[in-house]
C-alpha cells in the first residue's frame, strides 16, 4: 500500500522500493515498520496462507490514532490520510494476487524478481 501510495503522490523518493519476491521491496519501510511496532503506533498480525507464505497486516494503535489526528490538521496530511483510506478499501476488497497483478501490470519493472510471475 505505501508503494502505492507514493506512485499515486508521485513522491517515490520517500522510499526506495526494489523490484523483489513478492513485487515492490523497501528496506527502510520494513525499518520504519518496526520502530512503529516497537514505539507502539501499530500492531502486526501475522497470518499463514498456502504452504509457506505469509501475509503480515499492520494495524494503527490508539495511541497512533491519536498521532494521526494531532497531524490531521495539517493539510498534507489530511490528503494523504484521504488517499490512504481510499487505497486501503481497495485493497483489502481484493484477493492478493489480484492486487499483485494490479502492480505488476502498472509497473513491470518491480515484477522483474517475482517469484509468483
Amino acid at each position: 500500500m505505501v508503494f502505492l501510495l507514493q506512485q499515486e503522490f508521485g513522491n517515490t523518493e520517500f522510499y526506495d522500493f526494489e523490484a523483489y519476491d513478492y513485487g515492490p521491496f523497501s528496506k527502510g519501510l520494513y525499518d520504519d515498520l518496526d520502530d512503529l511496532i516497537d514505539r507502539n503506533l501499530i500492531k502486526e498480525t501475522r497470518e499463514e496462507f498456502d504452504e509457506d507464505k505469509v501475509y503480515y497486516e499492520y494495524k494503527l494503535t490508539d495511541a497512533g490514532r491519536e498521532l494521526i489526528e494531532r497531524l490531521s490538521d495539517q493539510e498534507r496530511a489530511q490528503d494523504i490520510m484521504a488517499l490512504s483510506e481510499r487505497l486501503k478499501q481497495e485493497i483489502n476488497s481484493e484477493d492478493l494476487s489480484v492486487v499483485l497483478d494490479r502492480v505488476y501490470s502498472e509497473y513491470p519493472e518491480y515484477a522483474e524478481n517475482s517469484v509468483l510471475r
